[in-house]
C-alpha cells in the first residue's frame, strides 16, 4: 500500500514537472518570436533609413520623398519583419498551418454576435486609452500616438487604408490570434492564453495610450477567436475597426471642433448599441458564451502565468517592449 502511494505521488510530481517545462517552454518561443519580430523590424527600418536618405540627398530621387511611397515601405518591412519569423517558427514547432490560421468556419450562431460584440467594444476600449492619455498629460508626461495618415486626396486615402487597415488586420491576428494563443492554449489553459496573449498584443503597440487599447481589444479578440474557432471574426473587425478609423480621420479634417465632437459622440452610441446587440444575441445561442471552461491543467492560473512570463525569451520581449514605451 505505502509503495503504491509513493509510486502515484512520484507520478504526479513527473507530471508536474513536465507540465511546467512544457508551459515554460511555449512561454520562451512566444517571447523569441517576438523578440525577435521587434529586432528584425527595427533592424530592417533602420537600413531603409539609410538607403531612403543616400536616394534623396545623393542620388537626388523625388519618389523617395512622397509620404505614400514611405508609408508602403514601412508596410513592407513591417511585414516581412513580422511574418517571416513567425512562418519560420511555426515550421520549427511543427504546427499545422490550418491550425494557427483557425481557418475552419466559425461556429454556426456565434459568428455575426461576435463580430458586433468586437466591434462595439472598440467604443469602450477607446474610453480606457483616453484615461490614460487623460492621466499621463495631467502628470505632464509625453504623450505618444500613431498618426493616421499625412495628407488628403484618394491616393493617399487608399494607402492609409492599406497601411492602417488591411495590413495590421491580417499581419497581427495571424501572429497573436493565430499562432500565439495557439500555442498558449495547447501548452496552458485557455484562459490563461486570453489573457496572455492580450498583455503581449498591448505590449508590441510600443506606447502606454496604444497599449491599453490594444489589451483590451486584444482580450475580446482572443475570446471571440477560442469561441468561434476561428480567428476571420477577429480579422473582420479589426479591419472594420480601423478602416472607420481612417475614415473618420480624413472627415474630421473637414469638420468643425463641434462637429467633431458630436460625430465622436455619435459613434460612441452607436458603438455601444452595437456591443449590447451582439451581446443579446451571443446569450442567445451560448448562454455560457463567457466562460471559458477550464481544460487539463489543474495548476492555479497565477502559477501558469508566472511560468510562462518566467522564460529568457519573455523577459527579453517585455524588456524591449518597456524601453520603447519610456524612451521612443
Amino acid at each position: 500500500m505505502y509503495n503504491r502511494e509513493e509510486n502515484r505521488m512520484a507520478d504526479v510530481e513527473s507530471l508536474y514537472f513536465k507540465d511546467k517545462k512544457e508551459i515554460k517552454k511555449a512561454g520562451n518561443t512566444v517571447g523569441i518570436l517576438l523578440s525577435v519580430c521587434q529586432g528584425m523590424t527595427f533592424v530592417l527600418g533602420l537600413g531603409v533609413s539609410f538607403i531612403l536618405m543616400f536616394g534623396r540627398y545623393v542620388l537626388k530621387t523625388e519618389v523617395l520623398n512622397n509620404v505614400n511611397v514611405l508609408n508602403l515601405i514601412n508596410v513592407l518591412l513591417v511585414a516581412v519583419g513580422m511574418l517571416l519569423p513567425t512562418v519560420i517558427t511555426i515550421f520549427l514547432c511543427r504546427e499545422k498551418l490550418t491550425n494557427i490560421l483557425r481557418a475552419e468556419r466559425p461556429k454556426k450562431g456565434l459568428f455575426l454576435g461576435s463580430v458586433l460584440l468586437a466591434f462595439g467594444a472598440n467604443a469602450l476600449c477607446n474610453i480606457s486609452s483616453s484615461i490614460v492619455k487623460a492621466v499621463l498629460s495631467l502628470f505632464g508626461l509625453p504623450v505618444t500616438e500613431m498618426p493616421q495618415n499625412n495628407g488628403g486626396g484618394v491616393e493617399n486615402y487608399f494607402v492609409s487604408v492599406l497601411c492602417i487597415a488591411v495590413a495590421p488586420a491580417l499581419i497581427e491576428e495571424f501572429i497573436f490570434r493565430g499562432f500565439v494563443l495557439q500555442i498558449l492554449s495547447k501548452k496552458s489553459t485557455a484562459s490563461v492564453a486570453v489573457l496572455m496573449s492580450a498583455v503581449l498584443f498591448g505590449l508590441l503597440h510600443g506606447n502606454m495610450v496604444q497599449a491599453v487599447f490594444a489589451f483590451g481589444m486584444g482580450l475580446v479578440f482572443a475570446l471571440i477567436t477560442i469561441k468561434t474557432e476561428s480567428i476571420w471574426p477577429a480579422v473582420i473587425v479589426h479591419f472594420l475597426n480601423n478602416f472607420i478609423s481612417v475614415n473618420l480621420d480624413f472627415i474630421s479634417k473637414k469638420l468643425s471642433p463641434t462637429t467633431q465632437y458630436l460625430a465622436g459622440s455619435t459613434y460612441f452610441v452607436v458603438s455601444l448599441t452595437i456591443c449590447i446587440l451582439g451581446l443579446l444575441i451571443l446569450l442567445k445561442n451560448d448562454p455560457q458564451y463567457f466562460q471559458i471552461k477550464r481544460t487539463k491543467k489543474e495548476y492555479s492560473t497565477s502559477s501558469l502565468i508566472k511560468w510562462t512570463l518566467k522564460t529568457p525569451g519573455m523577459i527579453t520581449f517585455v524588456v524591449l517592449c518597456a524601453v520603447e514605451i519610456l524612451f521612443m
